[in-house]
């Protein structure tokens, strides 16, 4: 699993101009990169920084849910956990020098695509100023999912020019290639019906990459790992 921490994907609701009681840490958006059938555990941490208030009761909520079908997840709000079927509730009071949280627990299961979780959080103290808490979530094929057709060869891999060679293609395969994000950076749909072979130009940054070959149809069959060096 591969974690990334980002402020771009979606961007929490600005609490500006106020003094909370507590403070949000690592950040309140947490980017997830993980294999199919892999269980993942995302925490924020949620600081008491006030000495001069006595305990901090803070209260959650979900206001955006965009979790697969077929993910199983659940949540932790500090020292009680909840299926995901409770979308609401309030943590147990924590004070000056103690840290709550709130943990978002995913396996993917065998489903792969993109989801998020947005959890709202207030201090029930200033009920009319909160905090967005965003859990996003990639689930990709693992390592030990590559490969799916032993037919499949890509040459050169690594890449080290603009170039590479796919072969062992079912006819009229669809050629898409993702960055390690889930974001498209080359797609072909027009490749032969007749060949299995394709050699295909590309202008990519150097990084991890994944070459998606679905059928005709749209179904994937086989997805490789390109490392471009």
């Amino acid at each position: 699993m591969k974690k990334i921490i980002t402020s771009l994907v979606f961007a929490g609701i600005a609490s500006t101009g106020f003094t909370q009681n507590y403070t949000i840490n690592p950040g309140n958006t947490m980017d997830e990169q993980i294999d199919l059938n892999v269980y993942a555990v995302t925490t924020i941490n949620i600081a008491h920084n006030n000495i001069t208030t006595d305990s901090v009761e803070i209260q959650w909520e979900i206001v955006e849910n965009t979790m697969l079908s077929g993910w199983d997840y659940s949540w932790c709000a500090y020292l009680d956990c909840f299926g995901s079927n409770i979308t609401s509730g309030t943590f147990d009071k924590f004070g000056p020098g103690e840290t709550a949280f709130f943990k978002v627990n995913l396996n993917p299961m065998s489903v792969v695509g993109n989801g998020y979780v947005k959890v709202r959080i207030f201090d029930t103290n200033t009920p009319g100023v909160s905090d967005t808490l965003t859990y996003n979530y990639n689930a990709i094929l693992g390592l030990e999912d590559l490969g799916l057709d032993e037919n499949i060869v890509v040459y050169p891999n690594p890449i080290t020019g603009s170039k590479v060679t796919i072969s062992g293609l079912a006819i009229g395969t669809k050629v898409n290639i993702t960055n390690n994000l889930g974001q498209e950076v080359y797609t072909n749909d027009q490749h032969s019906t007749s060949e299995t072979s394709t050699l295909i130009g590309l202008s990519l940054n150097e990084g991890v990459y994944f070459l998606n070959l679905r059928t005709a149809k749209g179904a994937v069959y086989s997805t490789q790992k390109l490392i471009v060096k």
